[in-house]
């Protein structure tokens, strides 16, 4: 059996080396290695690895795996996530981030990493990320946190 160091040590090795665009894909190039996953324990090597999907001229998506921490005041990854937030709406104890396709698991990944205590988590798709707030949590406290992750994303608020 293969542990789990060198399983994710080839992950990101096979993302780098391929044009990777879904789980079946890398799931299969995995077992040619020598390495059997379940679609399970793959999803959680990819969260843990912090893989993004992002739009590829070829294939549609591709897996990228980030160069450097997600929490760096990397001016890449901070206009990664402004150019492709389009809107943001809070509601109770949910917010909805409306982002470019492809963007959104970035966006999520980015504030998923801070580790606050106003956001619980974030569930992404391919356009819309989803916010589950703490119970005690008041609008004004999550556009803080956002706009310290997410420059400029205040300005994308929707206000009903």
């Amino acid at each position: 059996m293969k542990n789990k160091t060198q399983r994710l040590k080839l992950i990101k090795s096979l993302i780098n080396m391929h044009k990777i665009s879904c789980q079946e894909e890398l799931q299969n190039l995995l077992n040619e290695q020598g390495f059997s996953v379940t679609q399970a324990t793959l999803s959680r090597d990819l969260k843990e690895l912090r893989v993004a999907k992002v739009p590829s001229d070829k294939t549609g998506y591709s897996y990228v795996i980030p160069s450097e921490p997600v929490l760096t005041d990397s001016a890449d990854t901070q206009d990664m996530t402004v150019v492709g937030v389009l809107s943001l709406e809070i509601s109770g104890q949910m917010a909805v981030v409306k982002t470019k396709p492809g963007y959104a698991s970035a966006v999520a990944s980015v504030i998923d990493g801070n580790g606050n205590r106003q956001i619980m988590g974030t569930i992404a798709g391919d356009d819309t990320v989803l916010l589950i707030l703490r119970k005690n949590s008041d609008e004004h406290s999550v556009l803080k946190i956002l706009s310290l992750l997410i420059p400029g994303i205040q300005e994308k608020l929707t206000n009903n």
